[in-house]
């Protein structure tokens, strides 16, 4: 991946452009079952993509995109759709000429990013979260200048907070200021996979002068990204269900015990069986 020339910030562009990374392309199982651990429930009906879809749609993300192997974005997508509905949506509204309130419903877009074959046997996480960056900015960089990110916001599946707390931190999020969730002190700029936000000089500078190697970590990636007037939050509770001891933690505390998918965000929300997939 060579880096993308920078773009200047268009001054008369007026809407902030946020969008959201979902990395699942060279995640390691740890569980040491049949299938990927993202596909084991972390609550019935509700599964670690779930999660970071919403996490992306409460944080104001614009568009989604998942990058993920081939082969299995036909069995997510099937799970998620093309779309989800933007969580503001239910409290905007407006009224026609018969003096009826009709919701304005903002439709947030899916995107599915397929790793190239060539990367697929090295692919780890925090490449997999650059190639979607990279991936976004080359795509939008051809459509139009209007569509360009302003910054991306990154989430993690094996991180489990309270995401619906995201809604109110949209100020802090979507702004040209970095944004960190805290895991027990601790960011991404430690190493540690959390939720985050970077712009495109900071992909500029990866892309350019890191040396990305198969068993590069967080920290040997991200630790260098811009955080001058950078905003973290730290949320009530945070669970690492990357292991199978936090998997056992997070589902046995009573923090979560309310843990669910909210169904009226999907627009096509439905599970099919995974047989129609074989």
């Amino acid at each position: 991946m060579e880096p993308i020339d920078l773009v200047e910030y268009d001054k008369h562009k007026k809407q902030f452009n946020l969008a959201g990374i979902i990395p699942i392309a060279g995640y390691q199982n740890e569980y040491n079952t049949i299938w990927p651990d993202y596909l084991n429930p972390i609550a019935p009906g509700y599964f670690p993509f779930h999660k970071s879809v919403m996490e992306c749609a409460f944080a104001g993300c614009d568009h989604i995109w998942i990058v993920c192997n081939h082969d299995f974005i036909p069995i997510i997508k099937k799970y998620i759709g093309n779309s989800v509905m933007d969580p503001s949506s239910y409290q905007k509204f407006y009224i026609n000429r018969n003096k009826k309130k009709i919701k304005k419903l903002k439709v947030i877009p899916i995107m599915y990013v397929a790793i190239d074959n060539k990367y697929l046997n090295n692919c780890t996480i925090p490449f997999s979260t650059l190639y979607g960056a990279y991936m976004v900015k080359k795509t939008c960089f051809k459509l139009s200048k209007w569509l360009m990110p302003d910054r991306y916001f990154v989430s993690f599946m094996t991180q489990q907070y309270n995401i619906n707390e995201l809604y109110e931190l949209r100020p802090q999020i979507k702004n040209h200021n970095p944004f960190f969730v805290s895991h027990n002190n601790q960011t991404i700029l430690d190493g540690v996979p959390s939720a985050f936000t970077f712009n495109n000089k900071d992909l500029y500078n990866i892309l350019k002068w890191s040396k990305i190697k198969n068993n590069s970590s967080f920290f040997d990636i991200f630790s260098k990204i811009d955080k001058e007037n950078s905003y973290i939050w730290e949320p009530k509770f945070c669970f690492d269900t990357k292991s199978w001891e936090g998997f056992r933690e997070f589902l046995g505390s009573s923090d979560t015990e309310n843990y669910k998918v909210i169904k009226s965000l999907f627009t096509n929300f439905k599970f099919n069986s995974v047989s129609n997939f074989m």
